[in-house]
């Protein structure tokens, strides 16, 4: 769960979102499926689509890294972000599915569909309470660790409530979550909000490296137990795999980018087609990561072919993290989308923020016109550097009102 302010998306990119955290993901999952089947004959139908649903999100914290050295168009950068939201909670309702419908070995396709909307709608709910009981407690709260404690247990009650009402636990910390980043500027100060990030980031990567030693001390083992697999036949059987998934991801987005455009001139008309560049960096910027490890690793122990989905699972994100991941910088610079870093901010978030250093101006002098005698000459660099800051915030307004942004 992430705490950061979280703007909800426009028109333009709410329809790109769910078609790639919806979409994409069964599609990816359906195709991977297919493959796996036919490579691997003696897998169950619903153990293959198991690995699909296992394979078929990326991972955005792969993604962030890579773009944290670029930068993009803000509409790609927000699909992303809102895909990222979305598509692990499509993934894990859809394993946890084929997981049941492998052990039982049976399945009903409408008490399916039920359970698949009850998981979504009651997980969202359950983070959504859970998420407005801790910003109650934020209001009554002023100490920072005492905040940071109640951030880091709420989204895990909300996972554990969700799960004990046999609903989604992952949409309810995403709800929770969004909910926490919506409203925490009006209960965390500025120091609360710095060290909870540096917190969260901690806890995500300490998180994220548990699950690769994890993957890495069971690898070996998986690997003996498939030495009924020609060692030739299982790295083709890999390779396929990751093929499929990177390719799936193409084939879904393109289409889906332009059809609606092409069947629809209410929406042609709406929503200027945007570049094929702009699907092109969506689809590569699809690597997968933790949440597939994890999934993977969750499977029981009893699950039929749980050693070759593992197996390939670990081979899918191995290949995208190499190939894409390593790559992606360099595909979006060559696509030429890569945007200088000196560019003027939106005009609204110029004057927000030539407002804001002008009232920090006003409240640092006028603490120090009060206890001038406590500070002398320390005070008095203190206010010279906010007034640059507030200078240069004023001279940013008229800049971007003669850049014709507004």
């Amino acid at each position: 769960m992430h705490t950061a302010p979280i703007s909800p998306p426009s028109a333009s990119t709410f329809a790109p979102i769910l078609s790639l955290a919806l979409g994409a993901v069964f599609f990816t999952a359906a195709a991977v499926a297919i493959v796996a089947k036919l490579l691997v004959p003696d897998l169950p139908w619903w153990a293959a689509i198991t690995l699909g649903a296992i394979v078929a999100p990326p991972d955005a914290v792969a993604a962030a890294a890579v773009l944290k050295q670029v930068k993009l168009p803000k509409r790609i950068v927000t699909v992303l972000k809102g895909e990222s939201l979305i598509n692990d909670a499509s993934s894990l309702v859809l394993y946890r599915w084929a997981v049941g419908a492998t052990l039982a070995g049976t399945f009903s396709f409408g008490e399916g569909v039920f359970q698949f909307f009850s998981a979504a709608i009651g997980g969202t709910l359950a983070g959504w309470f859970v998420g407005r009981v801790a910003m109650w407690m934020f209001a009554r709260i002023d100490d920072t660790l005492l905040d940071i404690t109640v951030s880091l247990l709420a989204g895990f009650l909300a996972y554990f409530l969700a799960e004990q009402m046999h609903v989604s636990g992952v949409l309810a910390a995403v709800a929770c979550g969004l909910v926490l980043g919506r409203r925490q500027h009006a209960a965390f100060t500025g120091e609360t909000g710095l060290a909870m990030t540096t917190v969260w980031g901690f806890m995500a990567f300490l998180l994220t490296a548990l699950v690769f030693m994890l993957i890495g001390l069971q690898l070996r083992g998986i690997v003996e137990r498939l030495g009924g697999y020609d060692t030739h036949d299982l790295a083709l059987i890999g390779l396929a795999v990751s093929a499929t998934l990177i390719v799936s991801r193409f084939v879904w987005m393109f289409p889906a980018t332009w059809l609606p455009r092409v069947l629809s001139s209410a929406t042609w008309e709406a929503d200027l087609t945007p570049p094929w560049s702009y699907p092109t960096i969506l689809s590569w910027a699809g690597m997968r990561g933790v949440v597939s490890l994890a999934t993977a690793l969750a499977l029981p122990a009893r699950f039929p072919g749980r050693d070759i989905i593992v197996f390939l699972a670990f081979c899918a994100i191995f290949a995208t993290l190499v190939l894409q991941g390593t790559t992606l910088g360099w595909v979006i610079r060559r696509l030429g989308l890569e945007q200088d870093r000196t560019t003027l901010p939106e005009p609204d978030t110029a004057q927000a923020r030539a407002e804001l250093a002008a009232a920090s101006l006003d409240a640092v002098q006028e603490h120090v016109d009060t206890n001038a005698s406590e500070h002398g000459e320390a005070a008095t660099e203190v206010v010279d550097e906010y007034k640059v800051r507030a200078e240069r915030a004023r001279c940013l307004v008229p800049a971007i009102d003669g850049a014709g942004l507004k």
